[in-house]
C-alpha cells in the first residue's frame, strides 16, 4: 500500500514520517525518513512502557505509545524487525493473493497493481547482516525481505517476500514470474525464518516450470 501511495505520489519515501504523522515528532524522530519504517532501521522494534494486557490490539494505544517512544538505536545505523508496529487483522482471499501481480512485474490479468518502477524501488537492499531482535542474518528492502542467508526464497537471488510467525511465507520471483504463498495449519516456532516444511513445497514448485 505504501508503494501504491508513491506511485500516486501521495508518499515520499526520504519525507520524515512526522510529515504524515505529525505525533511522530517526539523523543528524537523528527526527522526519522519513511523508508526505514519499511527496512525495520528505526530503532522501534519494541515498547518501552508497560502497557495493559491486550494493547497490541488496540489503534490508539499503539500508535501513542509508539510516537512517545525513543528508538532503540540510532535509526539507519541497525536494522531489527519492528514486531510493535503490526495491525493484527483478518486476512480476505485477496489479500492472499495479492503477492502474485508482484511476480509479473506489478499486473495480472491487464489489472496493474503496482508499477514496475515500484517493484524495483521496493526491492533495493536497505541493510545487511545480523538483524536486532532476531539475530538472524537478513537483507531487508522497502517493506520485504530479500533472499537471505537465513531467510532462503527459492533459488533464485532477486526472490523478495516475507515470513510470518509459525511457519507462513510469502514470496515472489520476478525472473521465474512465480508468486509463492504458504499458510500453515500447524505452528512451529524456533529461531529462524526458515520452516522445513519449505523447502519441498518450493522444489516442487520450480520443478513444475
Amino acid at each position: 500500500m505504501m508503494h501504491h501511495l508513491v506511485d500516486q505520489g501521495l508518499l515520499d519515501l526520504d519525507g520524515p514520517v512526522a510529515n504524515y504523522w505529525p505525533e511522530f515528532a517526539q523523543a528524537g524522530k523528527e526527522t526519522l525518513p519513511v523508508r526505514y519504517l519499511l527496512s525495520h532501521q528505526a530503532g522501534l522494534p519494541a515498547i518501552s512502557e508497560p502497557l495493559p494486557r491486550g494493547s497490541a490490539f488496540h489503534w490508539e494505544v499503539m500508535t501513542d505509545a509508539l510516537s512517545k517512544q525513543e528508538p532503540w538505536w540510532e535509526p539507519g545505523t541497525k536494522h531489527g524487525y519492528h514486531d510493535s508496529g503490526r495491525e493484527r487483522q483478518r486476512q480476505r482471499p485477496r489479500g492472499r493473493a495479492a503477492i502474485h501481480p508482484l511476480a509479473r512485474g506489478g499486473e495480472l490479468d491487464g489489472v496493474r497493481v503496482l508499477s514496475p518502477e515500484a517493484i524495483e524501488r521496493a526491492t533495493v537492499e536497505q541493510a545487511t547482516g545480523p538483524d536486532e531482535v532476531m539475530g538472524l542474518n537478513l537483507r531487508p528492502a522497502l517493506g520485504f525481505v530479500l533472499t537471505s542467508p537465513d531467510a532462503q526464497l527459492g533459488p533464485n537471488p532477486r526472490a523478495f517476500g516475507h515470513s510470518g510467525a509459525g511457519g507462513s511465507l510469502g514470496f515472489a520471483d520476478s525472473d521465474a514470474k512465480v508468486g509463492f504463498g504458504y499458510a500453515m495449519n500447524r505452528m512451529i516456532q524456533d529461531n529462524t525464518l526458515t520452516d522445513p516444511r519449505w523447502p519441498p513445497l518450493i522444489n516442487a514448485v520450480y520443478t513444475s516450470l
